[in-house]
């Protein structure tokens, strides 16, 4: 009888073990005390180098509805604890394998890398991402029945996902809006504002609570909060914000000559969020402010005032401002009048909203330490991020609106509630909503967002401007500004039992890469080597050139490795980590790309016997660049650690 009994209940541990349900004491009793996962290569000998899309494949392998891959196999990969995905970009093979010595903890960890092919040799870190953590859609006739049963619960739920298809979007976003309040109310009345004017006095104004940012028929507090979005003091300074002098904190001399800094509200209501949008008309210094209003998220006008610039205005700029002479006639309101009220009305604490928001800061001469700004909110429709877009594109795109249309030039009330209005919708719908420009990237869904419809929880440890995109569902999203802090924080994630999912990115090698291709001499000077060493190898052209690299980047290679090495050490037994690096130095090729296409444009017979000499680098650079690097561990238990688990 106590056979039986005892057979009954290991048949029942090897069902709930093969259906991934078992604890690991379960594990260990089905497969043996000493059982531990292990990776096995099933590579052919003229094995192809893989690509971004085998390492996706084996991560919903190991956690959600996919396939065993062809190239590899996992050993008693229930045991797998956790899978954790690291992205070097920058780090190609070539590179790697000139300077093993600088990336020991990297080889001696996890193993031998395999080559994995680039999305293109000049693609760039934010494209990598993307195919990294968005996968193809797949035809509901194809998806295995656990995911049937996924999608019927995660249609049935009463939770709104953030990332809204476009064309939900289209359908019910102007009724949604509008239960947010009137968009379009006062901008035609108040098109021609009056000296001076503004709405009620900003202490009459009430902090909602969070209730103005939410879904217009959701009762509960967004995922991502308002506050999520604000920039970072780091992301300020990148992108041009008037700062602080912080050598001298406390004294008047921290701020720039005529500027003004917001003030703590002391205890008195405030609003959560105010837009601003400021028309400029130049002078004889430039641009100077000569008209400025403030929206709240309600769309009420809290401010809206002509300026008159401290120099005598040499040209209005109508087409842009809307600013006439007629309109500046008899106006009287300055700068600091200006400085007085928005002081006043927008305290330290109230989220700014606005796009391009560091020059309309600029133009009031005004330091604000909490700011939303929509141009790195959304995502260039072409460029992956490389530029910024302009704000009637947002708003035709997202708002289904058309601005700045008109003959008469902007109107800046109208461009702040836009402003306003995408940064709702942004709150509403998720980090990853507002990147779905084209119908190839409808056709693909966030891996996160699979992952979640299989019960698992995914933390993303990473710069905010990957957050915004990529953090969707149930997902932890840990914002970090340099790798040291990716470091640290990861570590933290990797360690909490209910996570499931990790993606992390240590971008200094990247960064360096990118930084010297912009600078003219560095990028010349690493043309010329590579030209020089292509010579010298004459007799094998196959052969692999070893590129010397200065001290600076042979410091940022080993703090990399460093940082691996801490990453892996504080992974927890049995845990798997990816370490792919996507691409190499494709900074640099797109600079030389452009160099020879400038040259063929205007040939000439000192530019044509460069470029018969460039086009063997550019040919070098394009496959070591496009060799890219993908490598697989399981982090096993000590000896020790077994000793204790037995």
């Amino acid at each position: 009888m106590l056979q039986s009994s005892q057979r009954r209940m290991a048949k029942k541990k090897k069902q709930l073990v093969a259906a991934g349900k078992g604890t690991e004491k379960d594990y260990y009793d089905v497969y043996g005390s000493d059982a531990k996962p292990e990776v096995q290569w099933k590579l052919p000998e003229k094995c192809p180098r893989l690509d971004l899309q085998d390492f996706q494949d084996l991560v919903l392998w190991m956690l959600g509805e996919g396939k065993n891959p062809s190239w590899i196999f996992i050993k008693n990969k229930p045991l797998v604890s956790k899978v954790v995905l690291l992205f070097i970009p920058g780090l190609d093979a070539a590179l790697f394998m000139s300077h093993l010595s600088l990336l020991r903890n990297l080889k001696m960890l996890c193993g031998t890398p395999q080559a994995v092919m680039a999305l293109s040799p000049t693609t760039n870190p934010a494209s990598t991402i993307g195919a990294l953590l968005t996968c193809p859609r797949r035809k509901r006739k194809d998806l295995p029945n656990d995911t049937d049963k996924a999608v019927k619960v995660a249609r049935t739920s009463t939770k709104k996902g953030p990332n809204q298809q476009s064309r939900v979007i289209q359908k019910e976003l102007q009724e949604e809006l509008s239960s947010l309040g009137s968009i379009e109310d006062g901008i035609k009345t108040q098109k021609e504002p009056t000296e001076g004017s503004s709405g009620d006095d900003a202490d009459d104004i009430v902090a909602n609570e969070h209730s103005d940012l939410r879904a217009p028929n959701d009762v509960s507090a967004p995922a991502f909060p308002a506050s999520y979005y604000v920039l970072s003091k780091t992301e300020m300074k990148e992108h041009g914000y008037p700062m602080p002098d912080v050598t001298s904190p406390g004294s008047n001399s921290e701020l720039p000559e005529g500027y003004v800094m917001t003030q703590p509200a002391s205890g008195k209501k405030y609003p959560e969020m105010v837009a601003v949008d400021c028309e400029m008309c130049y002078t004889a210094v430039g641009l100077e402010l000569t008209r400025v209003s403030l929206v709240d998220s309600k769309k009420k006008v809290l401010l809206d005032s002509l300026v008159m610039p401290t120099n005598p205005i040499l040209n209005y700029n109508t087409r842009y401002s809307g600013i006439t002479a007629a309109l500046m006639k008899n106006v009287k309101t300055t700068l600091k009048d200006i400085q007085e009220q928005f002081i006043k009305t927008v305290p330290a604490e109230t989220i700014l909203v606005g796009h391009s928001l560091e020059c309309d800061l600029a133009a009031l001469k005004i330091i604000h330490m909490k700011v939303i700004d929509t141009a790195l909110l959304y995502q260039h429709p072409k460029h992956n991020g490389n530029f910024k877009p302009a704000l009637r594109m947002l708003a035709h795109r997202w708002l289904q609106r058309r601005i700045q249309d008109g003959s008469e030039g902007h109107d800046s009330i109208e461009d702040a509630q836009a402003a306003m209005d995408l940064t709702l919708l942004k709150v509403r719908d998720g980090p990853s909503s507002g990147y779905a420009w084209n119908g190839a990237a409808q056709n693909r869904k966030s891996l996160i967002a699979v992952l979640d419809e299989h019960g698992r929880r995914c933390s993303l440890v990473d710069r905010r401007s990957v957050l915004h995109q990529h953090a969707t569902g149930s997902a932890h999203a840990v914002v970090c500004s340099n790798d040291e802090e990716v470091q640290t924080k990861a570590s933290a994630e990797v360690n909490k039992p209910e996570v499931d999912f990790v993606w992390t990115q240590l971008a200094d090698v990247n960064t360096y890469l990118d930084r010297r291709a912009q600078n003219p001499e560095q990028n010349a000077a690493l043309v010329a080597e590579v030209a020089a060493l292509k010579t010298c190898n004459e007799d094998d052209p196959d052969s692999l050139i070893d590129l010397p690299i200065s001290r600076e980047f042979e410091l940022i290679l080993a703090k990399t490795d460093e940082r691996v090495k801490a990453l892996y050490d504080a992974l927890p037994v049995n845990a798997m980590l990816l370490v792919v690096t996507g691409h190499g130095d494709t900074a640099c090729l797109r600079r030389l790309q452009a160099g020879i296409r400038n040259m063929r444009l205007k040939p000439d017979a000192l530019s044509q016997s460069w470029m018969e000499s460039s086009d063997s680098v550019y040919e070098e650079l394009r496959s070591r660049a496009e060799t890219a690097l993908g490598f697989v561990t399981i982090k096993q238990a000590t000896p020790e650690e077994c000793k204790m688990e037995v």
